[in-house]
């Protein structure tokens, strides 16, 4: 049971100073992620709010993910390339790299065996 005289208190500051810093930084941050697409995504998944900092903190994660994954991928290019040293550099990000970068985060992607393609008369 909540005694009435503690809800009228002022709310204690539970932030430590380091949060503090991350909050006020995510307040001029702007997201390449737009909050449109953060809150359809949240939508499909089952979660809603009206809050604009839960967007903007999974945008934040996602960016974070993404470039993590991005950077793992071209280092497995790298890799590759050296392994190769014959063939000619190539700059394209294979679909193997990023199935290796996601691989370490326990995702996993296959590709189809193959492949039937189409042609339109």
């Amino acid at each position: 049971m909540m005694n009435t005289n503690q809800s009228k208190e002022a709310p204690v500051e539970i932030f430590k100073p380091e949060m503090k810093q991350f909050h006020e930084n995510c307040q001029i941050w702007y997201s390449v992620i737009p909050t449109e697409i953060v809150n359809h995504y949240m939508a499909m998944a089952g979660f809603q709010s009206q809050d604009k900092q839960i967007a903007k903190a999974v945008a934040l994660a996602t960016e974070k993910f993404m470039f993590e994954v991005i950077t793992d991928a071209q280092a497995y290019g790298l890799t590759h390339l050296h392994s190769h040293s014959a063939i000619k550099p190539v700059t394209t990000m294979t679909l193997e790299d990023v199935a290796s970068a996601l691989k370490d985060r326990g995702i996993n992607v296959k590709r189809p065996d193959f492949v039937v393609e189409q042609t339109i008369n």
